[in-house]
C-alpha cells in the first residue's frame, strides 16, 4: 500500500513487505502479523515490529509526527523558507529528531 509517506507502516504493510525488512525472519513475520490479526480483532493497538522500526513510517503507536516551518526574511526583505517533518526518534538522546522531510517551502 502506498500512503505517499516516507517509510514502512507495520500495523498494515503485508507480508512481502516486513520479509523485505533486514533482519527479519519468515517466522517472525508470520508470528507478528498472527499477533496483529488478534489485537486488531479486538480493536487494541498494534507493536511495532522491530525490524521495521528503523523505517517506520511513524504512524504506528501513536509515536508523535511534526510538520515545521521556519521563515526568515532579511531587512532587504531576502525570504528563505525551510519546510520539514519530522518525528520524535525514540532510541537516539543525540539525535532526539529524525526527519522524514526537508525542502524549501513557499510562503
Amino acid at each position: 500500500m502506498h500512503t505517499g509517506q516516507a517509510g514502512v507502516n507495520a500495523s498494515i504493510a503485508p507480508r512481502q513487505v516486513l520479509l523485505a525488512m533486514p533482519g527479519a525472519a519468515p517466522e517472525e513475520v508470520d508470528v507478528y502479523l498472527a499477533q496483529r490479526d488478534a489485537l486488531r480483532a479486538e480493536n487494541l493497538p498494534v507493536p511495532a515490529f522491530p525490524p521495521a522500526v528503523p523505517f517506520s513510517s511513524g504512524m504506528e503507536g501513536g509515536v508523535a509526527v511534526y510538520n515545521l516551518k521556519a521563515m526568515a526574511r532579511l531587512p532587504d526583505d531576502t525570504r528563505f523558507v525551510r519546510q520539514a517533518v519530522a518525528r520524535v526518534a525514540t532510541r537516539d538522546s543525540k539525535h532526539p529528531f529524525l526527519f522524514l522531510d526537508w525542502k524549501e517551502g513557499s510562503l
